[in-house]
């Protein structure tokens, strides 16, 4: 790296238990060598998948905070997108891009939706049309294998094999994405990324041995480091490949340590081997 710092907005919720979104990504990207500006969405006392979270909605904040950023000058290299608190905050994402974004920046948009064929509770019928739309925007787009289908307007289990993984991040780059990596897709043992890019035919599956077992936050931890590698000059199947096996190398740490499944990922121990492998690469 240069003198200079990178710089990334990241708009997604703040959760106290359970590690995901900005617990995750504020110490993946410090340890890249990357300025981290949080935005958050809402400030959760757990994540969504714990009963009865206390939340509190930080929708008001979020256009205000963009529009200071934009009075001062506040260029930044990448804007990565992750959980929103409901339909409402589409809406607001939309009038903070174009505050946020040079003609250069990186917009990596993480679709939190749901996973394992269901939708997260928050997620209406217009807040996924919404996100479609939103979509069309991304340079790059993350969505498991549930908002794949979701996004497609399929049955939440419609993309349920590695061909249909492929045919849907081709047909999701034929809505307007740049690049769309589908997770989660596993073959043979081995669990990865499914990567289609617009100009380009054809798919690249990029994997990592799979542990047995759910594991919460696995999709956080993929996108974070995923940025990471793009804003450290990685190109994008590399940067694919360095996520994959960082989110295998927590993974098989937390099975190992037999820790809460609730917890999420023990990766804390696993950032000063991050640190190195990016610089390294």
């Amino acid at each position: 790296m240069s003198g200079y710092l990178k710089r990334a907005a990241v708009v997604e919720d703040l959760s106290g238990y359970g590690r995901c979104a900005l617990t995750i990504a504020l110490p993946v990207l410090a340890v890249s060598g990357i300025e981290t500006v949080p935005m958050p969405t809402a400030v959760l006392s757990s994540h969504m998948g714990l009963p009865d979270p206390a939340v509190t909605d930080l929708t008001d904040s979020l256009l205000p905070a963009a529009n200071q950023y934009h009075r001062l000058g506040v260029d930044f290299d990448g804007v990565y997108v992750g959980y929103l608190a409901g339909e409402h905050q589409l809406d607001v994402v939309r009038q903070m891009l174009p505050l946020l974004r040079q003609a250069d920046t990186l917009f990596l948009l993480d679709p939190v939706m749901g996973d394992h064929g269901r939708l997260y509770r928050s997620v209406t019928p217009l807040m996924a049309e919404k996100m479609q739309d939103l979509c069309r925007e991304a340079h790059i787009l993350t969505p498991n294998m549930t908002e794949a289908a979701a996004l497609l307007g399929q049955p939440l289990d419609f993309v349920d094999t590695p061909e249909k993984a492929a045919e849907a991040a081709e047909a999701l780059c034929r809505n307007g994405a740049k690049t769309v990596i589908v997770t989660g897709v596993r073959i043979d043992g081995r669990i990865g990324a499914m990567i289609a890019r617009q100009g380009q035919s054809g798919t690249r599956y990029v994997s990592a041995p799979c542990e047995a077992g759910a594991f919460h936050g696995t999709g956080d931890l993929f996108a974070s480091v995923l940025l990471a590698g793009l804003l450290n000059g990685e190109d994008m199947v590399q940067a694919v490949q360095l996520a994959v096996d960082f989110v295998a190398r927590c993974v098989a740490r937390t099975a190992e340590a037999g820790t809460a499944p609730a917890g999420g990922l023990l990766f804390e121990p696993e950032l000063p081997y991050l640190g190195t492998a990016v610089k390294a690469r």
